[in-house]
């Protein structure tokens, strides 16, 4: 270097120097390179393998160029993509894993979406994930990584712990209109009492695919609210949502601005180095739910996958409990691997742009098939395991299987939890007149117009339906709203959406099937929309099983419902848990929730007395005042301009009841819920010759209150060894025992299936709180 130059560069540093005296950083931001790739949006999974190629191996080359270099990824789905597509950079990543620069975050199958996927579904994505990083890399990540999610469910904490995962991060929470979230740097405690060390950065530029400008790093601190507590905040650089990740001009530039004057100082991190450092003592708490306020019309948006979803998330856990049942007690074969299978498809369907309905068509057409063929699988598995199960029952004719914890009746005969029973063959219906339907426990009157006149709850003496201003009760009110968002059309609904709407109303008098069921025939213009109400005997419920030939475009159909109930808060099935929220709306905060994510039931009810809107393939609902809706199909236009358009088939429900939805058994909301989503599964078979067990009894018994319900019976992916896992519904405490003569003894474990503790004969549960045992 020339003298010149070299007097040059000293005079730069003199002056650099002298600047940051005068001007000194304030404050640190912890950088880690990131590329957010979208399993699926705007294009199929099919590119995504490509995405992901081209991607990892820019980084790995970066690293091999700036030694400081450190990087995150998430969703073990990504990985495996890698080991398949490229297995030579998949060793180099590796590699890069063990020398602690490629840093392993998530702990899940995929980036789910956070308010759908049922409770057993966030435990199946962090056993996959946890599962794979550990088998491949050695280790298991600490970080759960959702930048992007639209809203996290009121237990995560809870699973998170029990899935080895100690902190939560993400930025969306900045995406939300109305009410800014309050903290950044905060813990979040779940509905159970657990507790993740939480953090969320916001950088106006770019969000989380951010860039090392000036720009991206003054502003990202400025908004950090946490520096009263922590002197450093996270930042992720690179491109994303499409992947790319960092560049080059990016890495040159932090060496240049790494101490800049006015900066603040930046440092490479490992994500969770960066929460090792922070000292929780003083952080807030934010308790349940994380409600994002936007992107609510994601709750609705392409109905199959969604219907295909909750249906799958009962069918697998039934086939395996029927699968190890037949394998412990006839000696069947357990299909482990095709089952890990089918869960794996289920999970990567829950990424956070295709089960919310955000995606491109080319993305439902792959969704919608594989789906459909992992439902017929495991079907079959289930449907083959009880029939070996069935030949053991004495006696001929039909066998009801019932595989929940929740005593349940079928053609007059109860069958038993996580048991059977021989039933007499299939009732029939015969004929009847007038507009009434009638058992022992509800009369139902359906209008001419196609509402409900009258759900009459026969033991409590009241009609479970409240009357509208003029005096007529008309519940099962349909409503075609006007359906176009100022942005985000298949993501958004927005507030003002039900100032345009028309009721859709019978275009035909309601016609009588047989003495169980009225139909009822709607007409919205070239859309069909067939209703048929349905009360059997012993039913506590009025299913309306619904069949729809939907072409609306940007059109929103709502189904309303007015309780005759005075209550300030409803409640909402969540993940393994329920949530309150109010039916008014006296704060921002209130208003903002017009539309709300639940998955199985939602209930208003007041102190003797209560009213549940129940479904079986529906997540997005309201409840103002008294009127209880369900929001039953959407039509954007945008990624998908022919979203949900074709036949859909769905059933919701109205049940009446005495007290609040905490009731025992059937006469309960969750009974009733489990059971029009997982109808029982009745087997034709005689006796075989070694038909040995009575007609009716239960295979494995748990002992515990009225609350307490069926995640999962299987065997544990590790050992021949049964794995049964259950959860409080009801917000109650109280001790468990769970008995099967084949089993000597249960520990606990967590969500990976790992022993933990001794082996006891009765197990503690709390409010919502979800204990998995694992066979000694």
């Amino acid at each position: 270097m020339a003298r010149s130059a070299v007097s040059s560069a000293r005079c730069a540093a003199r002056g650099r120097e002298q600047l940051l005296l005068s001007y000194p950083a304030e404050g640190q931001l912890a950088l880690s390179g990131h590329a957010h790739i979208d399993l699926a949006w705007l294009w199929p999974l099919s590119e995504t393998r490509h995405k992901v190629k081209r991607t990892f191996s820019t980084v790995l080359s970066l690293m091999d160029e700036y030694p400081d270099f450190t990087f995150n990824q998430s969703m073990g789905q990504l990985y495996e993509f890698l080991l398949e597509e490229a297995p030579d950079l998949f060793s180099t990543v590796q590699k890069r894993v063990q020398e602690g620069r490629w840093d392993l975050v998530g702990g899940m199958w995929v980036e789910p979406d956070g308010n759908l996927i049922s409770g057993e579904s966030w435990a199946r994505q962090l056993l996959h994930g946890q599962r794979f990083f550990e088998q491949h890399f050695g280790k298991r990540a600490s970080v759960c990584w959702l930048p992007d999610t639209f809203g996290y469910s009121a237990n995560l904490p809870q699973f998170l712990q029990q899935g080895e995962i100690r902190y939560f991060f993400t930025t969306k929470l900045y995406w939300s209109e109305t009410n800014p979230f309050p903290y950044d740097l905060y813990h979040w405690e779940a509905i159970d009492g657990t507790r993740v060390l939480a953090h969320q950065f916001y950088n106006p530029a770019e969000g989380y695919n951010g860039d090392i400008k000036a720009l991206d790093l003054a502003e990202t601190w400025k908004a950090f609210r946490g520096k009263r507590w922590h002197d450093e905040s996270l930042l992720s650089f690179g491109y994303g949502d499409g992947g790319g990740g960092p560049t080059r001009h990016m890495l040159d530039r932090y060496e240049r601005l790494k101490r800049f004057p006015g900066l603040p100082g930046l440092h490479m991190t490992r994500i969770e180095d960066f929460y090792a450092r922070v000292d929780g003592s003083r952080l807030p708490v934010w308790v349940g739910e994380q409600y994002l306020e936007l992107h609510r019309g994601t709750y609705t948006t392409q109905g199959r996958v969604k219907a295909l979803n909750r249906r799958l998330e009962h069918v697998l856990p039934e086939a395996e409990a029927a699968c190890a049942l037949a394998t412990r007690l006839t000696g069947a074969r357990y299909p482990r691997e095709e089952l890990y299978g089918l869960w794996k498809v289920l999970l990567r369907n829950q990424f956070h742009d295709i089960l919310p309905g955000s995606s491109v068509r080319a993305v439902y057409d792959v969704a919608h098939q594989e789906l459909d063929e992992t439902l017929a699988r495991g079907e079959a598995l289930r449907d083959a395991a009880l029939l070996a199960l069935s030949r053991r029952v004495q006696g001929e004719g039909d066998v009801a299987w019932n595989l929940s914890l929740t005593e349940r009746e079928c053609r007059g005969v109860w069958v038993p939890p996580l048991g059977y029973a021989r039933v007499p063959a299939g009732e029939q219906a015969g004929v009847a007149d007038g507009l009434t339907l009638d058992n022992e426990h509800l009369r139902v009157v359906v209008n001419e117009d196609g509402t409900l006149g009258s759900v009459w709850h026969k033991s409590e003496g009241r009609e479970a339906l409240g009357p509208e201003e003029d005096g007529s009760i008309r519940g099962n009110q349909l409503w075609a709203y006007v359906d176009v968002p100022r942005a985000w059309e298949a993501w958004d609904v927005d507030a003002s959406y039900a100032r345009e709407g028309e009721e859709v109303l019978a275009s035909d008098r309601p016609r009588r099937l047989d003495e169980h069921q009225i139909r009822v025939d709607r007409t919205l213009g070239n859309s069909r929309v067939t209703q048929t109400y349905v009360l059997r005997p012993g039913m506590r419920r009025v299913d309306i099983v619904t069949g729809a030939q939907w072409t609306g475009r940007r059109t929103f159909l709502r189904a309303l419902t007015r309780a005759n109930v005075r209550t300030m808060h409803a409640t909402f099935e969540s993940a393994y848990g329920a949530v309150e929220r109010t039916t008014h709306m006296n704060t921002s905060w209130d208003a903002a929730q017009f539309e709300s994510p639940g998955h199985r039931w939602a209930d208003v009810s007041e102190g003797g007395f209560g009213l549940s809107l129940l479904n079986d393939s529906k997540y997005g609902h309201s409840v103002h005042g008294d009127v209880l809706g369900l929001s039953l199909l959407r039509g954007p236009v945008y990624p998908d301009p022919g979203a949900d358009e074709g036949e859909h088939r769905f059933t919701y429900s109205l049940f009446p009841h005495a007290g609040d939805w905490r009731g025992q058994g059937m006469a309960g909301t969750v009974g009733q819920a489990t059971d029009l989503n997982a109808p029982l599964t009745v087997v034709s078979a005689p006796a075989g010759p070694a038909g040995e067990w009575p007609e009716s009894g239960s295979l494995l018994t748990v002992e515990a209150g009225a609350g307490v319900q069926l995640g999962v019976l299987k065997l544990a992916e590790d050992a021949d060894k049964l794995l049964l896992r259950v959860y409080d519904a009801h917000g109650s405490r109280g001790e468990l025992r769970a008995v099967m003569p084949e089993v000597r003894g249960w520990q606990a474990a967590n969500f990976l299936e790992e022993a933990r503790g001794v082996t006891q004969e009765r197990w503690t549960y709390t409010p919502y709180r979800v204990v998995t045992l694992r066979e000694v």
